[in-house]
Formats: C-alpha cells, sequence, structure tokens
C-alpha cells in the first residue's frame, strides 16, 4: 500500500483522464447545442483507442496499466 493524501490530482488517475478528456474534447470547443457536446465526448470516448499512447504518458512510475499490454 502506498500512503496517498487526501487531496493529489496529480495522483489520482481518474484525474489525469478528465484534463486529458477535458483537452480533447472542451478547450478552444464551441458547441451550440448540448447535444453536440456530449455526442463530441461519446466520439472521444468511441476512440479511446486511438490515445493509447498518449493516455499511457499519464502514468506515474507507481501506476500500472491493467489488461494487454
Amino acid at each position: 500500500m502506498v500512503y496517498l493524501p487526501p487531496y493529489a490530482p496529480n495522483l489520482n488517475l481518474i484525474e489525469q483522464f478528465w484534463g486529458f478528456l477535458k483537452k480533447n474534447v472542451i478547450w478552444n470547443c464551441y458547441y451550440s447545442t448540448f447535444d453536440e457536446f456530449k455526442d463530441a465526448i461519446e466520439k472521444f470516448l468511441q476512440d479511446i483507442g486511438s490515445y493509447r499512447d498518449d493516455l499511457q504518458t499519464l502514468l506515474s512510475h507507481r501506476a500500472h496499466l491493467i489488461g494487454n499490454s
């Protein structure tokens, strides 16, 4: 077990993922309707495999991928 402080977004993988999603879907983009916004997020999540290398860079030396390499 590794001690993590109560709030450490730089060590929390989900926080890293949300930042990555925002960078790729929200920043510098305008969606005139909520449906367009939702579709952009769904498209990102459907194509998540194409971001594999970028997502791996979010992992620290203490984090590990789960599943097939």
